[in-house]
C-alpha cells in the first residue's frame, strides 16, 4: 500500500504530462507497475487488498489528471478480470462460491454463506442501543468467524447497535473527509497526491469491510481500518 501511493505520487508530481497519456508517455509508470503490483497482491491469494489498492490508484490518477474516460476503460477492464478470475478454476473454486453466496445468501447457510449470516444475525441483534460492551454473543467459537479482523463491525453492532455503527461511521468519514480537505488545499502536487493516496487507501478499505459484512457486495477478506 505505501509503496504504491509513494509511486504513483512521485510519477504524477514529477511528470504531470504523463497523465493526459497513459498509454504512451505514461505505459510504464501508471500501468505496468501498477498493474503488475495489485496483480501479485491478489495472487497470495489477498483479492481484498488488490480491490483497496486499485481503488486507490484509481483515485489517485483521476487526482493527477487522467482524463475520465481512462478510467472508466481501467474500471470496465477491472471487472472483465475480476469475471475471469472468478470463473478461472471453475463454479466449486471459493471466489465463484462467494458470487452465488452474495446474489441468493440464503442457499448454503451453513457452508460458503455461514459467515455472512452469522454478521447479518449479529448486526440485527444489536437493534438500536445494542447488547452492550462485551456481550456479543456470536463472537464465541463456533459462531461467526473472523470475528476480530474481517468481521468485527458486526460484532461493533451486536454490542453498539445502530447508533454504535453509525457513530463509527461518522467519525471515519470525518477522518477521510479531513484527508481529502488537506490533500486539496496542499500547494505542492507531491503532498496533494500522497494526502490522496493514504487517505484513499483508507476510504476504499473502510467502504470495502462495511459493504460485505452489511452484504453490500460479495464477501472478501479486508480488515476494517483502526478496528480490527
Amino acid at each position: 500500500k505505501v509503496f504504491l501511493v509513494l509511486y504513483l505520487a512521485k510519477c504524477l508530481a514529477q511528470r504531470p504530462r504523463i497523465a493526459q497519456d497513459p498509454l504512451r508517455a505514461g505505459l510504464w509508470s501508471l500501468v505496468i507497475v501498477p498493474v503488475a503490483t495489485i496483480f501479485a497482491v491478489e495472487r497470495e491469494p489477498d483479492l481484498g487488498t488488490a480491490i483497496t489498492l486499485f481503488g486507490a490508484a484509481l483515485l489517485m490518477l483521476f487526482t493527477g489528471g487522467v482524463k475520465k474516460r481512462w478510467i472508466a476503460a481501467a474500471l470496465a477492464g477491472a471487472f472483465l478480470a475480476g469475471l475471469v478470475l472468478s470463473v478461472a478454476k471453475g463454479t466449486d473454486s471459493y471466489r465463484w462460491k462467494r458470487i452465488e453466496t452474495f446474489l441468493n445468501p440464503e442457499a448454503d447457510v451453513k457452508g460458503a454463506g455461514w459467515q455472512v449470516k452469522r454478521g447479518t444475525i449479529a448486526l440485527g441483534t444489536g437493534g438500536v442501543m445494542g447488547l452492550g460492551l462485551g456481550e456479543s454473543r456470536e463472537k464465541f467459537p463456533g459462531n461467526l468467524p473472523a470475528q476480530r479482523t474481517d468481521f468485527v463491525f458486526a460484532i461493533l453492532g451486536e454490542e453498539f447497535g445502530f447508533l454504535g455503527t453509525t457513530a463509527t461511521i461518522g467519525l471515519l468519514f470525518a477522518l477521510v473527509a479531513r484527508g481529502y480537505h488537506i490533500a486539496g488545499r496542499s500547494k505542492d502536487p507531491f503532498g496533494a497526491l500522497l494526502a490522496t493516496g493514504i487517505t484513499s487507501i483508507i476510504a476504499v478499505q473502510t467502504f470495502e469491510n462495511i459493504a460485505v459484512v452489511t452484504g453490500v457486495i460479495p464477501a472478501t477478506g479486508i480488515p476494517l481500518p483502526f478496528l480490527s
